[in-house]
């Protein structure tokens, strides 16, 4: 009997045995890359635009902010400007008027002196326009020269009513109104007229363009 050498028979129960291992690195997909930098890239511009809007904000507010302050410092300038302007035509208008309520204490106004107290009390605040009285039924009191009389009548004008019907109403704001004297937006301080004997002897006013507040 022949012998076989064991190196030219194979062993059928044996496993089988495999070539040298190789690493799978898989298939490469430029599109997939393509779409990972596509998507990193938008990602990226996402964040910058945020952080921009984000300053932007930020920086808004800020004006915003100083906006505000410079309005509110704006506003406390002019109600002071305004506030020492009224002042000044209230007491003016207080001249006036107690002058006038001691002419009507002793008898009535005298028409030689109307022009000469109204005009040294406007004289008082340069944005007084002019200074005017006026009787029980609201028509203008005249003084001499009466060729400077405007003959005016305020008898339907809200602030005469409501001081004809509350005499002791403090000096007050009225309007503003378009003056019948030049047409220009103004404002009326009006108080009335009082004597001992009469709560209501007429009512006495300062006209006041809005423009020279």
């Amino acid at each position: 009997m022949n012998s076989v050498s064991g190196s030219a028979v194979s062993n059928p129960g044996a496993p089988a045995r495999k070539g040298p291992a190789s690493l799978d690195l898989g298939t490469f997909d430029p599109r997939r890359t393509l779409r990972f930098i596509r998507t990193g890239l938008a990602l990226l511009v996402a964040l910058v635009v945020l952080v921009c809007a984000l300053v932007l904000w930020r920086a808004w507010l800020t004006q915003i902010a100083e906006a505000e302050t410079q309005v509110q410092t704006t506003a406390r300038i002019l109600e002071r400007s305004t506030s020492a302007t009224l002042d000044k035509v209230r007491i003016a208008l207080s001249s006036a008027s107690d002058q006038f309520e001691a002419q009507l204490a002793g008898g009535g106004v005298d028409p030689k002196s109307v022009w000469a107290i109204v005009d040294k009390a406007a004289a008082h605040a340069s944005e007084i326009q002019r200074i005017v009285v006026f009787d029980l039924d609201g028509k203008q009191v005249c003084g001499q020269p009466i060729e400077r009389c405007l003959n005016l009548n305020v008898g339907d004008r809200e602030y005469f009513r409501i001081l004809q019907a509350r005499p002791e109403t403090p000096a007050s704001l009225y309007g503003p109104f378009a003056s019948v004297l030049d047409g220009q937006l103004s404002l009326v301080l009006a108080k009335a007229l009082s004597t001992p004997s009469q709560p209501f002897a007429g009512v006495i006013i300062a006209v006041v363009p809005v423009e020279s507040l």
